[in-house]
């Protein structure tokens, strides 16, 4: 398992940290570190095999108990992943097992439930979904449209589904736009707020039916990264 410290001071318009914590204020007091998921869950089955259940494996009281073992670890941190991590271990057993729709979109944010999100960009709010689903589904999902056309869409994922800004709302940096959710209104995973950057030009090939936007996609789709940029390659504002 690899923890790789993420700071991209080298853009001085808009580095990781500053994204991140610009979404997240409560963060700001932490180191952040990159941790592939996948990795971490795989390595903890191979300690522990007896434990290797469908039902096991896909409780998010567990995973955020595998999760939580890396503070001890890594003090005063907070971890985030994976843009393009296959994620075959985590989530075997899911709906993702159909097509090997393992590879995820966009990044997660590990914070605790309740933690306020705000804006990172000055938009409009495009779509707001509440999602019931608790195979591994979104929770309150938002999507901003930034005013530079020059950037993609952000999608923010697993949020509490009580507390949104109304669709259609202009937002600029700093405006809340809610909490972080708990299972099983999150999507039933562990606590964290899923990044996903969306493409203009997909959102056009979709003909704007976010209800079909998935967090994972299959591997070996060429499209995928083309479709769905790393959301920490841009200077949000």
């Amino acid at each position: 398992m690899i923890y790789n410290p993420e700071f991209d001071d080298k853009n001085d318009i808009f580095s990781t940290r500053e994204f991140l914590c610009k979404l997240l204020p409560s963060l700001s007091k932490f180191e952040l570190v990159s941790v592939n998921l996948n990795d971490l869950v795989r390595d903890y089955f191979k300690i522990h095999p007896e434990k290797d259940t469908v039902e096991y494996r896909l409780d998010p009281r567990i995973q955020q108990m595998i999760i939580d073992k890396l503070y001890p670890v890594l003090d005063n941190v907070c971890v985030y992943g994976g843009w393009m991590e296959n994620r075959k271990d985590l989530w075997k057993g899911t709906y993702m097992d159909k097509d090997s729709r393992y590879v995820h979109l966009g990044i997660d944010l590990m914070a605790d439930a309740e933690s306020s999100a705000h804006s990172p960009l000055s938009g409009i709010v495009e779509d707001i979904f509440i999602d019931k689903d608790v195979d591994v589904g979104w929770g309150g999902r938002i999507i901003l449209r930034p005013f530079d056309d020059k950037l993609p869409l952000l999608v923010l994922g697993h949020l509490e589904p009580k507390i949104f800004p109304f669709l259609g709302n202009t937002v600029k940096p700093g405006d809340f736009l809610g909490k972080i959710g708990k299972p099983p209104t999150n999507g039933n995973v562990f606590e964290h707020i899923h990044l996903q950057a969306i493409s203009r030009e997909f959102a056009e090939e979709i003909d704007f039916n976010y209800g079909m936007l998935d967090g994972y996609g299959v591997a070996g789709d060429i499209k995928l990264a083309r479709n769905n940029p790393d959301p920490l390659s841009f200077s949000w504002h």
